[in-house]
């Protein structure tokens, strides 16, 4: 299963990923021309979601860089929902970037329009930039100041808890 990765860098543009498709439609349009293009099944929560290729394999990916509510967490169906509303039933391009210790891909999701969902969820104010595992993500940086200054999503409430700091207290 190719993911992508070696074609698509960390920051890409709308024209970038629009030029992207093109590529692979034209390249694989005989044989295999969804190739890196995957349909999201289900969204799991605000940040993992379950993709089926062509071949109708099941695959489970975490959207690398940003961590969202946990269930009984305020803001949690929010931030499911947002995604939903993103990526629900759509095709999408995944941006492989290694594996979690639940082997789940973890991943940078792309919508065919260039929209990069994990930075779109991060500056909508529905997810953290998880910065342990996305340290030097400038741009997940720069959306969740954004929306924290703007006010939105979860950043409303100004004892909003990181669901990592919330994990270890329920545990």
């Amino acid at each position: 299963m190719i993911f992508l990765k070696e074609i698509v860098s960390q920051k890409v543009n709308s024209f970038s990923l629009a030029l992207l498709f093109a590529v692979l439609f034209v390249a694989n349009n005989a044989s295999r021309a969804d190739e890196g293009v995957f349909r999201v099944s289900k969204v799991v929560d605000g940040d993992t979601i379950h993709i089926i290729s062509s071949s109708q394999e099941l695959f489970k990916v975490r959207l690398h860089g940003i961590d969202t509510p946990e269930r009984g967490q305020p803001y949690f169906r929010v931030a499911t929902s947002a995604l939903k509303d993103l990526v629900a039933a759509k095709n999408v391009v995944v941006v492989k970037d290694g594996l979690d210790r639940y082997g789940r891909v973890i991943g940078r999701i792309y919508l065919e329009d260039g929209t990069y969902v994990n930075l779109k969820m991060v500056r909508d104010g529905y997810a953290w930039w998880y910065e342990k595992y996305a340290k030097d993500d400038s741009d997940l940086q720069s959306a969740q100041v954004a929306a924290q200054s703007d006010g939105l999503g979860l950043w409303q409430d100004s004892d909003s808890i990181a669901p990592w700091a919330w994990r270890r207290g329920t545990r």
